[in-house]
Protein backbone atom coordinates (compact mmCIF):
# COMPACT_ATOMS: atom_id res chain seq x y z
CA UNK A 1 0.00 0.00 0.00
CA UNK A 2 1.41 3.55 -0.60
CA UNK A 3 1.14 6.38 2.01
CA UNK A 4 -1.46 8.52 -0.33
CA UNK A 5 -3.72 5.27 -0.37
CA UNK A 6 -3.37 4.80 3.48
CA UNK A 7 -3.87 8.35 3.85
CA UNK A 8 -6.73 8.30 1.97
CA UNK A 9 -8.11 5.31 3.41
CA UNK A 10 -8.00 7.06 7.50
CA UNK A 11 -10.32 10.38 5.77
CA UNK A 12 -14.54 10.26 6.30
CA UNK A 13 -14.76 8.23 2.19
CA UNK A 14 -12.11 6.35 3.03
CA UNK A 15 -13.44 4.52 6.14
CA UNK A 16 -16.73 4.24 4.12
CA UNK A 17 -14.90 2.24 1.71
CA UNK A 18 -13.57 0.12 4.23
CA UNK A 19 -16.45 -0.36 6.19
CA UNK A 20 -17.83 -1.54 2.73
CA UNK A 21 -14.75 -3.59 2.16
CA UNK A 22 -16.34 -5.64 5.84
CA UNK A 23 -19.08 -6.18 4.95
CA UNK A 24 -18.07 -8.60 2.22
CA UNK A 25 -16.19 -10.38 4.84
CA UNK A 26 -13.26 -10.74 2.13
CA UNK A 27 -11.05 -13.29 1.32
CA UNK A 28 -7.36 -13.55 -0.60
CA UNK A 29 -9.06 -16.31 -3.04
CA UNK A 30 -11.95 -13.70 -3.70
CA UNK A 31 -10.29 -10.67 -3.85
CA UNK A 32 -10.77 -9.69 -7.96
CA UNK A 33 -14.41 -10.37 -7.18
CA UNK A 34 -14.36 -8.09 -4.45
CA UNK A 35 -12.73 -5.32 -6.04
CA UNK A 36 -14.28 -5.47 -8.86
CA UNK A 37 -17.22 -5.06 -7.03
CA UNK A 38 -16.14 -2.10 -4.91
CA UNK A 39 -14.94 -0.62 -7.32
CA UNK A 40 -18.50 -0.03 -9.28
CA UNK A 41 -19.38 2.60 -5.89
CA UNK A 42 -15.44 4.01 -5.05
CA UNK A 43 -12.33 4.66 -6.77
CA UNK A 44 -9.75 2.38 -7.59
CA UNK A 45 -6.89 2.76 -5.35
CA UNK A 46 -8.98 3.57 -2.72
CA UNK A 47 -10.93 0.55 -2.84
CA UNK A 48 -8.10 -1.64 -3.00
CA UNK A 49 -6.28 -0.28 0.25
CA UNK A 50 -9.57 -0.79 1.88
CA UNK A 51 -10.12 -4.16 0.67
CA UNK A 52 -6.77 -5.43 1.14
CA UNK A 53 -6.85 -3.68 4.58
CA UNK A 54 -10.20 -5.89 5.22
CA UNK A 55 -8.45 -9.06 4.36
CA UNK A 56 -5.28 -8.61 6.83
CA UNK A 57 -7.79 -7.33 9.44
CA UNK A 58 -9.22 -10.87 9.27
CA UNK A 59 -5.61 -12.84 8.92
CA UNK A 60 -4.71 -10.35 12.25
CA UNK A 61 -7.43 -12.03 14.37
CA UNK A 62 -5.17 -14.87 15.32
CA UNK A 63 -1.90 -12.19 16.54
CA UNK A 64 -4.00 -9.26 17.51
CA UNK A 65 -7.54 -10.44 18.83
CA UNK A 66 -10.39 -8.49 18.72
CA UNK A 67 -8.36 -5.36 18.25
CA UNK A 68 -7.53 -6.66 14.69
CA UNK A 69 -10.38 -4.98 13.38
CA UNK A 70 -9.70 -1.59 14.34
CA UNK A 71 -5.66 -2.19 13.46
CA UNK A 72 -4.05 -1.35 9.94
CA UNK A 73 -1.44 -3.03 8.39
CA UNK A 74 0.68 -4.45 5.01
CA UNK A 75 1.16 -7.59 4.18
CA UNK A 76 4.55 -7.90 5.67
CA UNK A 77 4.03 -5.48 8.61
CA UNK A 78 1.19 -8.29 9.56
CA UNK A 79 3.97 -11.05 9.17
CA UNK A 80 6.37 -9.56 10.96
CA UNK A 81 3.95 -8.49 14.05
CA UNK A 82 5.02 -9.94 17.22
CA UNK A 83 1.60 -11.17 18.47
CA UNK A 84 -0.62 -9.07 21.21
CA UNK A 85 -0.08 -11.85 23.81
CA UNK A 86 3.46 -12.57 23.46
CA UNK A 87 3.61 -8.04 23.06
CA UNK A 88 1.90 -7.82 26.88
CA UNK A 89 3.83 -10.42 27.96
CA UNK A 90 6.62 -8.73 27.30
CA UNK A 91 5.55 -5.59 27.94
CA UNK A 92 5.00 -6.47 31.72
CA UNK A 93 8.62 -6.27 32.27
CA UNK A 94 8.47 -2.78 32.05
CA UNK A 95 5.37 -2.04 34.03
CA UNK A 96 7.71 -0.46 36.20
CA UNK A 97 9.13 2.51 34.38
CA UNK A 98 7.87 5.90 33.41
CA UNK A 99 8.93 5.70 29.74
CA UNK A 100 9.92 3.15 27.40
CA UNK A 101 10.63 2.95 23.80
CA UNK A 102 9.65 0.62 20.93
CA UNK A 103 12.83 0.66 18.42
CA UNK A 104 11.99 -0.44 14.90
CA UNK A 105 7.90 -0.27 16.13
CA UNK A 106 6.69 -0.66 12.69
CA UNK A 107 2.87 -0.60 13.18
CA UNK A 108 2.86 -0.63 16.50
CA UNK A 109 1.92 -4.15 17.81
CA UNK A 110 4.63 -3.86 21.04
CA UNK A 111 4.08 -0.02 20.76
CA UNK A 112 0.68 -0.98 21.66
CA UNK A 113 1.33 -3.39 24.31
CA UNK A 114 3.92 -0.97 26.01
CA UNK A 115 1.21 2.00 26.12
CA UNK A 116 -0.97 -0.44 27.93
CA UNK A 117 1.10 -1.53 31.08
CA UNK A 118 1.23 2.25 32.29
CA UNK A 119 -0.83 3.31 34.66
CA UNK A 120 -1.79 6.45 32.53
CA UNK A 121 0.89 8.54 33.77
CA UNK A 122 3.21 6.36 31.74
CA UNK A 123 4.87 7.39 27.94
CA UNK A 124 5.67 4.96 25.21
CA UNK A 125 7.91 6.34 22.22
CA UNK A 126 7.86 4.36 18.83
CA UNK A 127 10.42 4.61 16.40
CA UNK A 128 10.94 3.69 12.83
CA UNK A 129 12.04 4.59 9.70
CA UNK A 130 9.57 3.61 7.34
CA UNK A 131 7.07 6.36 6.79
CA UNK A 132 3.82 4.48 5.85
CA UNK A 133 4.57 2.13 9.15
CA UNK A 134 4.82 5.10 10.98
CA UNK A 135 1.84 6.48 10.07
CA UNK A 136 -0.23 3.47 10.33
CA UNK A 137 1.30 3.28 14.09
CA UNK A 138 -0.18 6.80 14.84
CA UNK A 139 -3.33 5.03 13.60
CA UNK A 140 -3.20 2.25 15.53
CA UNK A 141 -2.69 3.72 18.96
CA UNK A 142 -5.22 6.34 17.83
CA UNK A 143 -8.15 3.93 16.73
CA UNK A 144 -7.55 2.22 20.46
CA UNK A 145 -7.88 5.35 22.66
CA UNK A 146 -3.53 5.15 23.44
CA UNK A 147 -2.66 7.84 21.67
CA UNK A 148 -1.86 10.19 24.20
CA UNK A 149 0.44 8.21 25.93
CA UNK A 150 2.59 7.69 22.69
CA UNK A 151 4.86 9.33 20.79
CA UNK A 152 6.03 8.47 17.70
CA UNK A 153 9.39 9.37 16.05
CA UNK A 154 10.49 8.59 11.75
CA UNK A 155 14.02 8.19 12.48
CA UNK A 156 17.00 5.95 10.93
CA UNK A 157 18.03 4.46 14.45
CA UNK A 158 21.44 4.07 12.76
CA UNK A 159 22.18 7.91 12.64
CA UNK A 160 21.29 7.63 16.45
CA UNK A 161 19.13 7.52 18.62
CA UNK A 162 16.83 10.20 18.67
CA UNK A 163 14.68 9.71 21.62
CA UNK A 164 16.31 13.23 23.27
CA UNK A 165 13.23 15.18 21.53
CA UNK A 166 10.47 14.06 22.98
CA UNK A 167 12.65 15.38 26.66
CA UNK A 168 11.12 15.31 29.93
CA UNK A 169 7.64 16.57 29.32
CA UNK A 170 6.69 13.58 27.60
CA UNK A 171 4.34 15.43 25.43
CA UNK A 172 2.97 12.93 22.88
CA UNK A 173 4.97 14.69 19.79
CA UNK A 174 5.27 12.58 16.17
CA UNK A 175 8.35 14.01 14.87
CA UNK A 176 9.83 13.21 11.63
CA UNK A 177 13.64 12.91 11.38
CA UNK A 178 14.22 11.92 7.86
CA UNK A 179 17.44 13.39 6.58
CA UNK A 180 16.58 13.84 3.39
CA UNK A 181 14.68 17.20 4.33
CA UNK A 182 17.23 18.67 6.26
Amino acid sequence: MEQTAFESLLTSDGQAVLAAAMELEPAEDRFLVDFKLLCRRYPRELARAALETAILRRKAVTKFGRDADSLYFTRESLEQATAGEVAAYRAARFAGFSTVADLGCSIGGDTIALARRGTGKSFTAGVDMDPLRITMARANVDALGLGAGVGLIRADLASGLPLLLLKANRLPLDINLDRSSF
